[in-house]
């Protein structure tokens, strides 16, 4: 079954930084279940900023103190579920957290960075919801503080498709 993919594309204007990666989300339906793996630049949403707006300074600051990430992630917690907006035959899916960065995770992803590569710091949020069988539309948005989103998804079995999204795509 191909299902027809709505996306309305908007775009906002990036400003170069140092160094960053955009964000990826593989969708991925199996059964009456779909499973999203958001993977992001955690600093530059502790900030506020897209990953190409944050400076290295300000990124700095929020990770400073084990302290000052936790709230800073407690913060985010709640809406998680909102950086990607999903709808199936223009019914809302109801996406739960299963798994969000936390501050163990943070500083072994910034032990397993090489010396001078403090940036971008990926982590990965995971989110399931229901599919309803018999599908035939997915519309999906993303929160703009993303940034570009590379979107692969995994409706039908044997099959991937890749998309990229643009700042705020959906």
């Amino acid at each position: 079954m191909r299902l027809p993919l709505c996306l309305a594309l908007l775009t906002v204007g990036l400003h170069a930084h140092t160094s960053w990666k955009p964000a990826s989300a593989e969708v991925a339906a199996e059964g009456s279940r779909v499973t999203v793996e958001l993977r992001l630049d955690l600093p530059a949403l502790l900030v506020g900023k897209t990953p190409a707006e944050a400076q290295d300074e300000e990124m700095d600051a929020a990770l400073a103190s084990d302290g000052r990430l936790a709230e800073s992630l407690a913060l985010l917690r709640p809406g998680w579920h909102g950086r990607l907006r999903m709808r199936v035959d223009g019914r809302a899916v109801d996406l739960r957290v299963i798994r969000a960065p936390d501050v163990d995770s943070v500083r072994a992803e910034q032990r397993a960075l090489k010396i001078g590569e403090a940036y971008p710091l990926m982590q990965s949020v995971r989110l399931e919801g229901e599919w309803p069988a018999g599908a035939s539309t997915f519309e999906l948005a993303t929160d703009p503080l993303l940034g570009p989103v590379v979107l692969r998804l995994r409706l039908e079995p044997g099959r991937l498709d890749f998309l990229q999204l643009p700042a705020g795509g959906g």
